[in-house]
């Protein structure tokens, strides 16, 4: 019975970790879609996935402000490069493939 509550209460904190990190990821995606200027870049934000979680520090210290916390996240969105981002990623395939 105690392995049963265990288990279930792992598996609804992983559900949440993960609901959260799409949440997070969803929000960033949609800004940067949102402030895009020009076309090839939403095409390439359309091929990201929200489910992505390589940049997200599984073993971090947080802390969570309160309802004004997504300023900084915002400032980020506005100042975003795309072409960066995009020579980067290529960058990375090319690497995996060698």
């Amino acid at each position: 019975m105690r392995c049963d509550l265990y288990e279930f209460k792992n598996a609804n904190t992983t559900r949440l970790v993960s609901s959260v990190i799409l949440y997070y990821n969803s929000y960033i995606l949609n800004g940067l879609y949102e402030n895009s200027a020009d076309e090839m870049t939403k095409e390439y934000l359309l091929g990201l996935s929200p489910g992505a979680w390589i940049h997200i520090n599984m073993l971090g210290y947080y802390q969570f402000i309160g309802e004004g916390s997504y300023s900084y996240i915002d400032r980020w969105i506005k100042h975003w490069r795309y072409q960066g981002s995009a020579d980067f990623v290529e960058k990375q395939k090319e690497e995996m493939l060698v």
